[in-house]
């Protein structure tokens, strides 16, 4: 699952706050979510929490497309990578 760094600005009558974190999700959407979710856990002192940077972390890109390079695609033999009718 990828990583996300997500940015949460938290706000009181006090001022305002920055809270980074770094979570793993499905998409920016649920980092988002999740990050807030968490930011309310753990910061409970602030009124308002809005997330308002999120980024797929470059690393966690990579080797998300390394995976998808290392898959082994079907040889002639259908699910048999080398085709040749060998396990393992």
């Amino acid at each position: 699952m990828p990583k996300y760094a997500v940015m949460v600005e938290a706000r009181d009558p006090g001022g305002t706050d920055i809270l980074p974190w770094v979570v793993h999700a499905e998409s920016a959407a649920e980092a988002e979510e999740k990050a807030v979710q968490m930011a309310r856990t753990y910061y409970q002192g602030y009124d308002e929490f809005e997330p308002f940077g999120t980024e797929l972390l470059r690393f966690e890109e990579e080797a998300l497309r390394s995976d998808e390079r290392r898959k082994p695609k079907a040889g002639p033999g259908g699910d048999d990578p080398g085709g040749d009718g060998a396990v393992g």
